[in-house]
């Protein structure tokens, strides 16, 4: 038997977190204190980038069209975070270390 109705609840795991390099983009350093780096070789095509923490919710969110972005994420507790970044129609993830 099938229940008659589904929950709104839900969670994301993300089991592999890669591909940001076959995008020609590169984060430094992690882990780190709070202040990230993200190089980008390809900086004809605007991106966006958002950072979120375990539970899905959205930390911060940028539109990037410089080759180099600083995010300063001092203010958020130590732990792992969740990168997204999107160009192009393509999408990958990368996991964050804030010491």
């Amino acid at each position: 038997n099938c229940p008659s109705e589904l929950s709104a609840d839900y969670v994301y795991f993300v089991t592999a977190v890669s591909g940001l390099e076959n995008l020609g983009v590169r984060v430094y350093p992690n882990p780190s204190a709070g202040i990230f780096y993200l190089n980008r070789q390809n900086e004809l095509a605007d991106a966006r980038v958002e950072i979120r923490d375990l539970q899905g919710r959205l930390m911060r969110q940028y539109r990037l069209s410089e080759p180099m972005l600083e995010m300063d994420l001092r203010d958020l507790a130590a732990g792992s975070y969740l990168l997204q970044y999107e160009q192009g129609g393509q999408r990958a993830y990368f996991r964050l270390l804030r010491q």
